[in-house]
């Protein structure tokens, strides 16, 4: 079993089982540059797997918070309302 890991979880929400997730670099040792698949939305995690059920890859964190924020059935707006 590989004890690196493969990602961080940023928010979880509990209610819809999602996450917002921070990929590593595939030691482990810190977060994936831009040019690879920083970020992602998962849903399904399985403790005892320690696996996801899906994970969509994002290379944008505004955008993938977006989605996930609407995933859990919230709104919200980047610049909270104001505009800049």
């Amino acid at each position: 079993m590989n004890d690196k890991l493969d990602h961080f979880v940023l928010e979880y929400d509990g209610e819809s089982g999602i996450a917002l997730l921070a990929m590593t670099e595939g030691d482990g040792s810190r977060i994936a540059d831009g040019a690879g698949l920083p970020y992602a939305l998962a849903r399904g995690y399985d403790a005892d797997a320690r696996t996801w059920e899906s994970i969509e890859p994002f290379v944008d964190v505004t955008r993938v918070k977006l989605r996930y924020e609407k995933a859990c059935g919230r709104e919200y707006v980047p610049t909270g309302g104001k505009k800049l």
